[in-house]
């Protein structure tokens, strides 16, 4: 599997929402990034590295925008998805959206779902 989606769960998510602070969501993409109000790159990788952020799937793609069209087109064949998608067990995974993060396993490097694509975060890693 050449890929893996991160998705934050829903306490965490619950969590950000109780304490006003900005969510996944919000994210608006690299141009607006310097906006402290809404979620930012250094907002998801903070997040990731305090163990917020939970891998929830491995997709057998070749770009990023077959995982985007997996998690979403309902027209896709579920046989035909589900042949591409390795759900990882116990932890419950939604349609890719704005603000998750996939990782390249082969270049090692993150990118965070923007609203028109993919924004490269590039290496991550947590805080021990």
């Amino acid at each position: 599997m050449k890929y893996k989606v991160y998705q934050l769960p829903f306490d965490v998510m619950e969590s950000l929402v109780d304490q006003r602070l900005p969510i996944p969501f919000e994210y608006r993409g690299m141009e607006k990034a310097d906006n402290p109000s809404r979620f930012t790159q250094e907002t998801a990788r903070g997040l990731y590295e305090r163990g917020g952020y939970r891998v929830v799937a491995r997709f057998d793609v070749t770009q990023l925008s077959d995982i985007f069209d997996l998690s979403n087109n309902p027209c896709i064949d579920n046989e035909i998805r589900e042949k591409r998608i390795e759900r990882v067990e116990g932890q419950s995974m939604h349609s890719v959206s704005i603000g998750d993060l996939i990782l390249d396993t082969e270049s090692n490097e993150f990118y965070i779902v923007a609203p028109y694509g993919f924004d490269l975060l590039g290496k991550l890693r947590r805080v021990v």
